[in-house]
């Protein structure tokens, strides 16, 4: 007999290529879009599982545990909602948010990185672990003349709908 347990984990956890998300004991980094519409870094430890299949974790030199909740709803009849941040394992990226550290915060409800265009895309397509991770609200923030520049990194996914996001394409044009 199987434990229903176990497979609960194995549904909700469930990655590229049906690989797991995450794995006790392995360090990640998440970006995540807080409620102030900022994008926030976030470094943790996975250190159990609940019994839904979320897991708990530590922030990278803390004690306290938490718990990452995998499936949301707004309200009790609302659509399940999976956790849309990006997900990489390890510690050290090689991109950063604009709130980590930065000297320009943009509180417009994007995925905001701080580099090149063409390497922030490279990254995210090759070591980003999500499927549920949103594309087409990704940006680019880079410095030109000191001023900075945003630069959707995947327009050809983006169908519309987000006001910042259209305001960026559209200065293009």
């Amino acid at each position: 007999m199987t434990n229903p347990t176990a497979n609960m984990l194995q549904e909700i956890n469930r990655g590229q290529n049906g690989q797991p998300i995450f794995e006790l004991g392995k360090k990640y980094t998440l970006f995540r879009v807080n409620s102030l519409a900022m994008t926030c870094k976030q470094q943790i430890v996975v250190v159990d599982f609940d019994a839904q299949g979320n897991p708990l974790y530590k922030e990278a030199g803390k004690r306290k545990m938490y718990v990452l909740r995998l499936k949301t709803r707004d309200y009790v009849s609302a659509p399940e909602k999976m956790f849309d941040g990006a997900v990489f394992e390890g510690l050290d990226q090689p991109y950063t948010c604009d709130t980590d550290g930065g000297n320009v915060w943009r509180g417009n409800a994007l995925f905001n990185f701080v580099g090149d265009v063409e390497g922030i895309k490279a990254w995210i397509q090759e070591k980003q672990l999500n499927p549920w991770f949103e594309l087409s609200i990704v940006v680019a923030l880079s410095n030109k003349d000191s001023k900075v520049i945003e630069t959707p990194a995947f327009p050809e996914f983006y169908k519309g709908g987000h006001a910042v996001m259209d305001r960026i394409l559209n200065q293009g044009r």
